[in-house]
């Protein structure tokens, strides 16, 4: 089933830009919103009439998608008008109207769409902010305060819809959430790799895995484990998934059927390296969290060697202290900053890091 997407914003600049991108995307039916339908013209995407300060043609433009299509999936928040000036001579008129537009327009948009989403025990909200939002500048009081705001309520609305299974976007940089999937509670969740725009995700004993498209997060598959005895770890050579268990093995799995190919030994020069568990590979290697170690091991693929150790003790004493604390247990490769976020089971922070030789 296709996704219907609601741009708000859409006559010009960054609205147009995505809503003519998505457009070309044979999966989604992209509408692109403008209060004067002329601006939408010759478009590629749906037009459709919306005024963001007007609860009733937020009404009407719903009303109308839903009509139409039955649903919809993703509103993107993108509609917005700039202001400048020192707050002591703005016109009170003048920041109602900005409110009206920037805050209260994206807000009243939400709530109209949330009980279609809640309904369809799915949805997508995407907010279109700004630096500004976190950085006051002279003259730009009103804009940053009305970006502010709408980031706190990105933030308050993941938490309130996330049993709804309405997901939200995070950005590494600033720690907010991008995109959720909530995995039902009899699975207990373990680790994933992304391979040719699919992700693969594991479960702990269930002896069951699942496949997502990477884009949408949609179930696309699911597989059940082999002779490896649970699900802790995996990760992708661009060709190959490598999969833990806890144990000493590291099994090869196929791609195409996630059927087990044999699988690698760990060992170090002295004895074999039991409870594998978080895998990520990185320029040719496997690293590897150890259950109950505090560092990464790094492992030779062809044979099974560890060749080093990363020491991450020191992380532990720069997270929150709390009962429920528990073990490193987090890999991710950055290619394009050649970096590695790390981070723990309750961990309320990830880091950043570089290896240096």
């Amino acid at each position: 089933m296709s996704k219907v997407i609601l741009i708000t914003g859409g006559s010009s600049g960054i609205g147009k830009a995505i809503a003519t991108y998505l457009s070309k995307n044979n999966g989604y039916i992209v509408y692109g919103s403008s209060r004067n339908l002329k601006k939408l013209e010759n478009t590629s995407f749906l037009p459709i009439k919306l005024d963001v300060t007007s609860k009733e043609s937020i009404s009407k433009c719903i009303q109308k998608i839903i009509k139409d299509q039955g649903r919809i999936d993703v509103l993107i928040n993108n509609a917005g008008v700039g202001i400048t000036g020192p707050l002591e001579e703005t016109p009170n008129a003048e920041i109602e109207k900005h409110f009206k537009t920037n805050l209260y327009g994206p807000i009243n948009l939400i709530k109209t769409v949330l009980p279609y989403m809640r309904k369809n025990n799915s949805g997508l909200i995407i907010n279109i902010t700004s630096i500004a939002g976190h950085i006051g500048t002279p003259f730009r009081s009103i804009y940053s305060a009305g970006k502010s705001s709408l980031d706190i309520i990105s933030e308050t609305l993941n938490m309130e819809t996330k049993d709804f299974n309405i997901n939200v976007k995070v950005d590494y940089r600033n720690g907010n959430i991008l995109k959720e999937y909530k995995l039902k509670s009899n699975f207990f969740a373990e680790g994933i790799t992304v391979l040719n725009n699919k992700i693969y995700q594991l479960t702990w004993k269930e002896k069951i895995g699942f496949i997502y498209d990477v884009n949408t997060f949609d179930q696309i598959n699911s597989f059940e484990y082999n002779n490896s005895l649970e699900g802790w770890g995996i990760c992708n050579d661009g060709s190959k998934l490598y999969k833990s268990d806890g144990t000493e093995k590291i099994w090869l799995l196929d791609p195409i059927n996630q059927k087990e190919d044999g699988f690698i030994e760990i060992y170090t020069n002295k004895n074999k390296v039991v409870g594998l568990n978080e895998l990520e590979w990185v320029n040719g290697k496997i690293f590897a969290n150890r259950y109950l170690f505090d560092g990464i091991a790094i492992i030779n693929p062809n044979n099974g060697g560890i060749e080093a150790v990363i020491n991450l003790s020191s992380l532990k004493n720069m997270v929150t202290k709390h009962e429920k604390l528990d073990v490193i247990n987090g890999i991710a490769y950055n290619e394009k900053r050649n970096s590695i976020f790390v981070t723990g089971k309750m961990w309320d922070k990830i880091f950043e890091i570089r290896i240096k030789k």
